[in-house]
């Protein structure tokens, strides 16, 4: 398996515990009298710490390569990790996927999606205005192999 698919199958990996751990959450205080609190702040935990799991894989990965190959990989790690969190994560809680109906369902889905997709384009809008992407990266390096000819040249004269 290369690295990119494991890099990939991970990211997808840690999305799908976050969401997991939060149905288990939402299944451990189902009886509490204070369970509708605790069952909003886990989603709204798990949400957001989709967005910046995504936020900081696109900021990692915008660096090592081009955006047009980082960010189709990233969006393939968010859509695995979205299927098997809608899918598999309910189990998690107690329930099934379609307990609530299509419309809860395939809100979740778009949450998920939403959320990943926000983190992701924050992350990469961080790295172009910090100047960690790929693109300013190797400007700066041919400016500075540039600068040295230069250099060289001016001694040698």
């Amino acid at each position: 398996m290369s690295v990119r698919v494991k890099q990939v199958l991970t990211v997808a990996g840690v999305l799908f515990v976050i969401y997991a751990l939060s149905r288990f959450v939402v299944w451990l205080t189902r009886h509490s009298k204070h369970g509708v609190g605790w069952n909003e702040a886990a989603g709204y935990v798990a949400f957001g710490g989709i967005a910046v799991v995504m936020g900081v894989v696109v900021f990692r990965w915008i660096g090592r390569g081009l955006a047009g190959d980082v960010l189709p990989r990233a969006l393939v790690a968010l859509l695995i990790g979205c299927a098997a969190a809608v899918l598999i994560g309910p189990f998690a809680g107690g329930t099934y996927p379609g307990v609530d109906g299509a419309g809860s369902f395939f809100n979740r889905v778009w949450v998920i999606l939403g959320a990943g997709i926000l983190g992701g384009l924050l992350g990469l809008s961080y790295a172009i205005s910090v100047g960690r992407d790929y693109r300013t990266q190797s400007l700066r390096r041919y400016e500075a192999d540039r600068t040295q000819k230069a250099r060289t040249k001016a001694r040698r004269a």
